[in-house]
């Protein structure tokens, strides 16, 4: 489970996996079943607030990919395994 909580957050966040121990920036892929998006166009959807992802696999590393940026903060990503 993976989740997050965000304020006044505009922009896409996805969490991406690695199987390789020491990674490239080639090496990250995707998990899409995390992806949270707020856009300014929809500004009630997704902005504020915490929420839950649940995601499969074996992987090496995780991380948080914040892209599409405009505005707010993301207060905190946290993943249970």
């Amino acid at each position: 489970t993976y989740a997050l909580k965000v304020t006044g957050f505009y922009g896409t966040i996805i969490v991406q996996a690695t199987l390789v121990a020491e990674p490239t920036a080639n090496d990250w892929f995707d998990i899409s079943s995390t992806e949270h998006t707020a856009t300014s166009a929809d500004s009630t959807v997704n902005r504020d607030g915490s929420y839950m992802y649940n995601f499969d696999g074996n992987f090496v590393w995780l991380r948080a990919k914040v892209s599409n940026f405009t505005d707010g903060t993301v207060n905190y990503t946290r993943v249970n395994y």
